[in-house]
């Protein structure tokens, strides 16, 4: 995506377009290209439009301890929409958010949450990409409480994808890159990767095994990976 048009449009959607085969989500077995997002996405904002609860809110909620593909899913279907998503960590619960609609998803397992296999020849996408709203609320992220009270942070679509720039122009970041995440969603440093792939056509790797991550690294050929010191030690220190 150009810098003209980065911000102005769902990049799920315009990769569906200009690479629908490429790989937008790794998460174990599961490889899901940015056309079978695209579409996901599409069949999952029919099913939340057919609630009168959730189709009549500006803002949702959902719990960072469902499966990271159902978390990315409401992230770029509450894009679309232009409404605020809030991402909440297990010691917040959805339901301590007063004005939120709670999305339910029924299931733990991500085989549930992927649509049934569709021939690509059979798709219609929509070109351009549909708008979105750079500048408007986006994202809620709670904030540690350890100085206090924990806090909600507003956070713009336009501020997620100018730090995704930031970081593809100084890394060189591209289509081919793989970013392994095994850090919490309800976290922005394992929010900001699916960003940082999502500029560049790149692919995220869910990580489904967070104690063994150099086995991730060398099974998905990652090229980049977040994490915290702990992690860094391990992977350095695993075997050949």
């Amino acid at each position: 995506m150009t810098s003209s048009n980065s911000e102005k449009c769902c990049p799920v959607h315009y990769y569906a377009i200009h690479a629908p085969q490429a790989i937008a989500i790794q998460y174990g077995s599961l490889s899901i290209t940015y056309l079978e997002l695209h579409h996901w996405v599409q069949s999952f904002l029919d099913i939340m439009m057919a609630s009168d609860s959730v189709a009549q809110s500006d803002k949702w909620v959902i719990d960072s301890d469902l499966p990271p593909t159902a978390i990315y899913l409401a992230l770029i279907a509450a894009l679309r929409l232009q409404i605020s998503l809030a991402i909440v960590p297990p010691f917040v619960g959805s339901d301590m958010l007063p004005g939120f609609t709670a999305l339910r998803l029924n299931s733990n397992n991500p085989d549930d949450l992927i649509l049934p296999p569709f021939s690509s020849s059979d798709c219609r996408v929509d070109s351009p990409a549909g708008s979105v709203s750079p500048a408007a609320s986006f994202i809620y992220l709670t904030t540690s409480g350890t100085t206090g009270l924990a806090k909600h942070v507003v956070h713009t679509f336009e501020a997620h994808f100018s730090s995704a720039t930031a970081m593809g122009d100084h890394f060189s970041l591209q289509s081919s890159d793989k970013w392994l995440v095994n850090l919490p969603l309800h976290h922005i440093s394992g929010l900001a990767p699916l960003f940082r792939m999502m500029r560049v056509g790149g692919t995220v790797v869910f990580s489904d095994n967070t104690h063994d991550i150099a086995r991730d690294c060398i099974q998905y050929r990652i090229s980049h990976l977040s994490c915290v010191a702990a992690t860094l030690l391990r992977v350095i220190n695993a075997p050949d």
